[in-house]
């Protein structure tokens, strides 16, 4: 996993978590999402003293048949610190991997590198510039919301990235100014693009179970989707929004969604 914003390895204890046939486990205590009555997570994807995450070809995977050699995975934290994803990621066949010995499928096609965006919780620089905010649909929060800053003064060249949580909160960080000298006591021009899906979720009592559904392309193809910047299928974008932010401070915003 990538912290979208440090740009390298999350450095934190993070769930990865298996949906489907896999067997229960007990859910770790304090979680902020809620989940039904009884609720017991599947097991998580083991983690590394590398901060890497590592999925092992048991047999039930192996005795996959080749249109469903896929897992899909939830990625959360209880902290908040980040907002979780779900990913449906397809596997190389280990019958190929076994044949070829990595020629090929080389190892590079098994790696998956899926950024993760701050949470309401994100520990971060006193002096970075951004956003924290809600995004909200007629009064009411919309839940994974996707969030895009803009430049306008500069070709609309993208600021930044967020995404948002299952209350409609985010927090956005932008990137550096392209222009060599700012005012330190101005403000920054950015325009905001929300995307989100078409038709509001029906009310569930599994929030983790709304989470669009991302799929990653097959092994050695390109991957627009695991950095995150993409929004997920059925998202539409709203209107513009324009923000002015002060430079090294976070500034607050709700903003409407009506694509």
């Amino acid at each position: 996993m990538l912290d979208a914003v440090r740009g390298g390895r999350v450095a934190r204890p993070i769930r990865v978590d298996l949906e489907g046939q896999w067997a229960p486990r007990n859910v770790t205590p304090g979680s902020p999402y809620t989940r039904p009555s009884g609720w017991r997570d599947s097991p998580g994807v083991s983690r590394h003293a590398s901060c890497l995450h590592a999925l092992l070809y048991h047999p039930a995977l192996i005795a996959m048949k080749p249109a469903d050699r896929h897992v899909a995975i939830y990625i959360h934290d209880h902290a908040r610190w980040f907002v979780p994803r779900r990913i449906r990621v397809p596997l190389v066949d280990p019958h190929d991997i076994e044949r070829d010995d990595l020629g090929l499928h080389p190892i590079e096609q098994r790696i998956r590198h899926i950024a993760v965006f701050p949470g309401t919780a994100y520990e971060f620089s006193e002096r970075m510039t951004g956003l924290r905010g809600q995004v909200l649909r007629d009064g009411v929060p919309v839940a994974w919301a996707r969030i895009e800053a803009l430049y306008p003064d500069h070709g609309d060249m993208v600021a930044g990235h967020a995404h948002g949580d299952d209350r409609g909160e985010f927090l956005l960080l932008v990137g550096a100014h392209p222009a060599p000298f700012v005012d330190p006591q101005g403000t920054i021009a950015v325009s905001i693009r929300v995307f989100g899906p078409s038709v509001p979720p029906a009310p569930a009592t599994d929030v983790l179970a709304a989470l669009p559904v991302e799929d990653l392309p097959t092994p050695g193809a390109p991957d627009p989707i695991s950095a995150g910047t993409t929004p997920p299928a059925g998202y539409q974008a709203a209107p513009l929004f324009p923000v002015a932010l002060r430079l090294g401070r976070i500034s607050s915003a709700v903003l409407p969604f009506s694509p």
